[in-house]
């Protein structure tokens, strides 16, 4: 099947949408490589997710080490989420251990 006789079904939707012939979407979607420019979009959407999942993960790794850093005398928060059967320490290092994971 060539690309002339193709029409797919979102371009079909979408030409139906905008009271437009089919095959016409369908010419313009190859001729203006639709489907590339939303490749790239999806890439740099990526990017800045992964970019933003890095400082996640780099703040994940100062809040364990600022817990780790905490007398027993200042760790009364931590006690009391202990009691409660959570454990923040681990809990960060789990999360973080996840997000480096992905």
């Amino acid at each position: 099947m060539t690309e002339d006789a193709f029409v797919d079904t979102r371009v079909k939707e979408f030409a139906d949408h905008i009271q437009c012939d089919p095959e016409l979407a369908q010419e313009l979607y190859f001729k203006h490589k639709v489907s590339e420019a939303l490749d790239n979009e999806q890439k740099a959407s990526m990017g800045r997710e992964l970019s933003t999942l890095q400082i996640v993960s780099n703040n994940l790794d100062r809040a364990a080490k600022a817990c780790k850093g905490l007398s027993l005398y200042d760790d009364q928060l931590r006690n009391a989420l202990r009691i409660q059967g959570l454990n923040l320490q681990t809990q960060i290092e789990d999360l973080n251990r996840t997000l480096q994971e992905r």
